[in-house]
């Protein structure tokens, strides 16, 4: 992790030298409120709690092979997961590099914190971890897109990046790609380029 990269976790806002930057998150926000419209904020933030508790579940595993630190509401989603873990650890075939890390993309300004980087069957994959009931490509390619770009930038090479999918019913789904999305990028740079110029003429983005 870079030293000069600092998280507050009350306000959720990143610092790169002291100086506030945004995440990964809040430059897609443009996205999200397209995707998330009309939707009861009471429903969103309880989804946004789920996520939170199953993601510290996933991580206290990886990092220290805890199974039991997971809500019992939220259990049949960490069970998901070890079905997957289980399932791509056979013969020793995931080797963690690491859970929960922040990176930041100096040049452009931007942080964020990725759910898994690990060696899935030989190759070096970016999981994302999700708890909603589908997969959202339009928002899913924009993001691994920058992330990708975010830990590349930071001297990891990624082969694929991917997204697992937890379910409430204890199923998972597991997506891969293993190129580079150019288009993704395009929607990410516009997104983020957007949100400067709001910025620079005093708004608030």
């Amino acid at each position: 992790m870079n030293e000069d990269l600092r998280f507050d976790a009350d306000t959720h806002t990143y610092y790169y030298k002291g100086a506030v930057i945004p995440s990964v998150t809040q430059i897609m926000k443009p996205l999200s409120a397209a995707v998330y419209k009309g939707i009861d904020e009471d429903v969103l933030s309880k989804a946004a709690a789920k996520g939170t508790d199953v993601h510290a579940a996933v991580e206290m595993f990886l990092k220290y092979g805890l199974d039991d630190d997971v809500s019992p509401e939220n259990k049949p989603y960490f069970d998901a997961f070890m079905k997957w873990f289980r399932e791509h650890n056979k013969r020793n075939n995931f080797v963690l590099e690491d859970s929960e890390k922040m990176y930041c993309h100096v040049p452009l300004l931007y942080a964020g914190t990725v759910d898994i980087i690990a060696k899935i069957d030989g190759a070096v994959t970016l999981v994302d971890v999700k708890t909603t009931a589908s997969i959202n490509h339009m928002l899913t390619s924009v993001q691994l897109e920058a992330y990708r770009r975010m830990v590349e930038h930071n001297g990891i090479s990624i082969d694929r990046t991917a997204i697992l999918q937890l379910k409430k019913d204890g199923s998972f789904t597991y997506e891969t790609w293993n190129y580079p999305d150019y288009d993704a990028w395009k929607t990410f740079m516009a997104l983020k380029d957007i949100r400067d110029h709001i910025i620079k003429y005093g708004g608030e983005p």
